[in-house]
């Protein structure tokens, strides 16, 4: 990986929240699986090629370090520092919930 990277506890939140849900309340503990891999994969993929993802000027933040890509469902929102060769993921959010109110960073 070219790229060290972090997680926000707002995004170790979501992330739980997600898993939790779809393993609990859906009873689906393969999907949660699934997700999980998958997230995982697209970690992986970022950390190596961070700006080949679309940044969220057009939606949510004017800053082009930070930028998103869909998992599932889902939307996962990160930031990347050049500098220090670090990605930051801040948020893993239900991509039906209206994500242009939602706290980003914490």
């Amino acid at each position: 990986m070219a790229y060290r990277y972090k997680f926000t506890p707002l995004a170790v939140a979501d992330i739980d929240e997600a898993l939790n849900y779809i393993a609990g309340n859906l009873s689906n503990p393969t999907a949660a699986d699934n997700l999980y891999r998958n997230l995982a994969a697209e970690i992986e993929d970022i950390c190596d090629r961070p700006y080949s993802f679309p940044d969220c000027s057009h939606y949510l933040i004017d800053d082009e370090s930070v930028r998103h890509t869909v998992v599932g469902n889902y939307v996962l929102i990160f930031e990347v520092s050049q500098n220090e060769k670090l990605i930051k993921f801040l948020r893993f959010l239900y991509g039906g919930m209206d994500i242009q109110h939602q706290q980003i960073t914490s």
